[in-house]
């Protein structure tokens, strides 16, 4: 069975004409008709979002009821529907279908490969070489995670939460600490601190490739990614690198870089890697919002506009 593309999606489509293929099935809720019956309304991907509903005489019905399909790649078989403009589908049955990454159906919007050898280089550039041995065993070269935290979302509905999104946010935000690193500390820092805070912003939020599943909680996510990812730290090697104290202090970044927002910051690098994390994550943030928006010009945004708004609920 063929992928559904975005082409096929976004095409010309025709009220009751059919479709079939394979597709992601992000999400379903169960909802209640006016005349009292049963009926599942929900989101499709396949670089794009398209609304889905099944209703209860449906042979598509019982498998949702039954089976959980939320974030699964499934066969369909459906029909177009259109209601006031917008288009949906109608889903006649589904089944789940393994062997067929959730990858395939995300949309796209980061050169992962290009984004990662650009990581490999910048921190390179700014590290130390035993700094780096850590960089490369505990991700670069760490085959149990590199693939997941390539393809990851940052988060599930706040800034880069699209596949590569992981990847993306934190090769700004280790940029943006080697660029406050050299404008504002570079006099008074030494290799090893400077190796701190560039492995701080490298690792700063690892733990998501446990904590998430393309950008949808997994049954850890009970701790966060903050303590997942001083899990998968080589605590040994690092101590006989830099020594017990400089680990702790990498430790403090991973732990405290939400700072206000998780545990407050007790050390300046934590403090320093808190800051531009958040710096990204807003600017990003607004920078979606203007994408999605019909005022794509920056001096159409009033200060006093929604999008503030939206940055300061996040």
């Amino acid at each position: 069975m063929a992928i559904i593309t975005k082409e096929m999606l976004e095409g010309n489509k025709v009220k009751g004409s059919y479709i079939e293929g394979l597709i992601l099935l992000q999400n379903y809720t169960v909802c209640l008709t006016k005349n009292g019956k049963y009926y599942y309304n929900g989101t499709l991907t396949s670089g794009v979002d398209i609304p889905f509903k099944v209703w209860d005489n449906s042979g598509a019905y019982p498998q949702l009821r039954n089976n959980d399909l939320s974030g699964k790649v499934v066969e369909i078989h459906a029909t177009w529907d259109e209601y006031n403009g917008v288009f949906s589908l109608i889903l006649n049955s589904v089944k789940e279908v393994e062997g067929v990454s959730e990858a395939n159906f995300l949309p796209t919007k980061y050169d992962v490969d290009a984004y990662f050898s650009s990581l490999i280089n910048m921190v390179k550039n700014v590290i130390s070489d035993k700094a780096f041995t850590l960089a490369d065993s505990t991700l670069f070269s760490n085959s149990d995670i590199v693939d997941a935290f390539k393809i990851e979302f940052a988060a599930k509905s706040h800034h880069d939460n699209c596949k590569g999104g992981l990847l993306a946010h934190t090769y700004k935000v280790c940029y943006l600490t080697s660029i406050v690193i050299s404008t504002y500390f570079g006099g008074t820092l030494s290799q090893d601190e400077k190796d701190m805070l560039i492995l701080g912003a490298l690792f700063h939020d690892i733990g998501k490739v446990k904590e998430m599943h393309f950008g949808q909680y997994t049954d850890i996510s009970v701790v966060t990614h903050r303590y997942l990812g001083v899990e998968m730290l080589d605590k040994q090697a690092i101590v006989e690198l830099y020594g017990e104290d400089w680990y702790y202090y990498l430790v403090s970044i991973m732990l405290q870089h939400h700072g206000e927002y998780g545990d407050p910051c007790k050390s300046v690098v934590a403090y320093i890697v808190n800051r531009v994390d958040m710096l990204d994550a807003n600017m990003t943030l607004l920078e979606q919002k203007l994408e999605d928006s019909s005022a794509r010009e920056l001096g159409r945004v009033s200060m006093n506009g929604s999008y503030l708004e939206v940055l300061k609920r996040g």
